[in-house]
């Protein structure tokens, strides 16, 4: 499986869940930039990549996200939900039945409340998704002999 296919897979994971209103892969600052933002938000990167043995593991950054009330007296309700939200994502990654990919056992997540540019508040989890590695010199477009 390529990332372009392991990113797809997880804009159509939040596309198809019904408490996402928006869906962004990329950086959550550029998406909070543009006017058009609809909550609750769920944005997602790849931010490393490594080859362990004949795997290859890419670390995705996703960030859940909603707006909060004037006072933020919903701030912890606003993160309980969003928490749900990330559970129902990652239990999908989860799933034994991808035949492509395997999601890392431990999912770090991070409860957050920011002032960028709307009062949000949310949670990051961090996972990893392992999926093969061929290392099949054979393929590679080269004219180089060994």
């Amino acid at each position: 499986m390529t990332l372009k296919e392991i990113i797809a897979t997880i804009e159509e994971l939040g596309n198809k869940h019904q408490m996402i209103a928006t869906v962004w892969n990329g950086a959550a600052m550029d998406r909070l930039a543009l006017s058009d933002v609809e909550y609750p938000m769920f944005t997602f990167d790849v931010s490393n990549a490594r080859i362990a043995g004949q795997t290859i593991e890419f670390d995705f950054s996703m960030f859940f996200f909603d707006r909060l009330q004037a006072d933020a007296s919903n701030e912890r309700e606003v993160q309980s939900d969003q928490l749900s939200i990330a559970e129902d994502i990652i239990a999908q990654l989860k799933y034994g039945g991808w035949d492509s990919f395997v999601l890392s056992e431990n999912v770090p997540i991070v409860f957050f409340t920011d002032n960028t540019p709307e009062m949000l508040a949310g949670v990051n989890a961090t996972a990893t998704v392992i999926v093969d590695f061929i290392a099949d010199r054979c393929s590679v477009p080269t004219t180089f002999e060994f």
